[in-house]
């Protein structure tokens, strides 16, 4: 779906000396459980971000404001801060305060999907970011116990000297989770007969809040937030820790593992990339469904973008395009959209949803 990425990117966006404003922000409806943090201020999310940094951020609709906190990071961010507020331009979209030249599209409450400009290690980057929102109630387990596909978006290796010398790339799988504190992950399918080979493992804790903790041969290796919607879909995000050694700083999405032979897929989705880009697709549902759109970089170009898909491909839950191995999850119902391509070029992340 998108050509690859130059590793030297020309932002479109302002670079400040640390975290820069929100760019690009979706929220997008999934309904989602009870206990979501709203007050007056705004409803709040847990995030990931795609550099492997967590942050909250609280969003307020009714008076057109944004405020951000980073509280994790492998890159020495934690504590930054920064608010500002909305405009709302005439084809429905929203600028923020800091950060004319971005466009923000803002749909009912759950999953938040943005971009924020930083400077990591005296270089300028950008981060894509995902979240759901921060919960006043811990999650009962047998609602988020289940099998999810994934995309993750990481630094290859684990980090040199505070930077990612390896390069971020995409991965794809399954994630299981058991109600009874335990989880394992595989390269293949876990939902298949038999299942694929489990390639890590290890338990799960309960941290309030809206998120768990992650660990595997004793390290936390992900801070998750799982989302169960009204429909009956999950939502998976997390921020993937570093770990030296064993493995770099990104993000990591997720949906239900779902049989899609007979769902309607279509809609128009909009996304948001990891260098800054963003595009839309409208997809038509047939038995293999076609998507039309337009991909716009970072440095202000844009391509057509288009193809057919093949449903549940590599394997239940997931769309195929054959003729460039662009992969697919949608969440139907809930409008949900997260991409990536095959390797080799496997170094680029789509995440957004459906425009209702």
């Amino acid at each position: 779906m998108k050509t690859k990425k130059l590793l030297a990117k020309n932002l479109r966006y302002v670079l400040l000396a640390g975290v820069a404003a929100l760019g690009l922000i979706t929220i997008l409806a999934t309904g989602g459980g009870g206990g979501v943090t709203t007050t007056t201020s705004g409803t709040t999310y847990n995030s990931g971000g795609s550099i492997g940094d967590l942050l909250t951020y609280t969003i307020n609709t009714s008076n057109l404001s944004y405020s951000y906190n980073i509280v994790e990071s492998d890159f020495e961010l934690a504590g930054t801060t920064g608010s500002g507020t909305l405009t709302h331009n005439d084809d429905g979209t929203y600028t923020p305060s800091s950060d004319p030249n971005a466009r923000l599209i803002l749909l009912p409450n759950t999953l938040l999907v943005g971009g924020a400009d930083l400077t990591v290690s005296g270089n300028p980057t950008t981060m894509l970011f995902a979240g759901v929102p921060a919960l006043t109630t811990s999650y009962t387990a047998t609602e988020i116990a289940g099998i999810y596909n994934y995309i993750n978006f990481q630094c290859d290796d684990s980090l040199d000297s505070g930077q990612c010398a390896a390069g971020y790339k995409s991965y794809y799988g399954t994630f299981k989770v058991d109600a009874g504190g335990t989880w394992e992950a595989s390269d293949g399918d876990l939902g298949a007969t038999p299942p694929a080979a489990v390639v890590n493992s290890g338990t799960w804790k309960d941290l309030g809040n809206g998120r768990i903790s992650v660990v595997s041969g004793g390290n936390e290796i992900v801070k998750m937030m799982l989302l169960p919607s009204a429909s009956g879909g999950k939502v998976m995000i997390g921020d993937l820790k570093n770990v030296d050694g064993v493995q770099g700083p990104g993000i990591i999405v997720g949906v239900k593992r779902q049989d899609l032979s007979s769902l309607d897929l279509s809609g128009q989705f909009t996304f948001n990339d990891d260098d800054g880009g963003y595009g839309n697709v409208t997809v038509t549902n047939a038995s293999d469904p076609t998507y039309t759109g337009t991909h716009h970089d970072s440095a202000g170009g844009s391509q057509d973008i288009g193809g057919t898909l093949t449903r549940n491909d590599p394997w239940t839950g997931w769309l195929r395009d054959n003729a460039d191995g662009t992969i697919v999850l949608i969440l139907p119902g809930d409008g949900v959209w997260f991409d990536t391509q095959q390797a080799p070029n496997n170094d680029w992340i789509g995440i957004g949803g459906a425009i209702p």
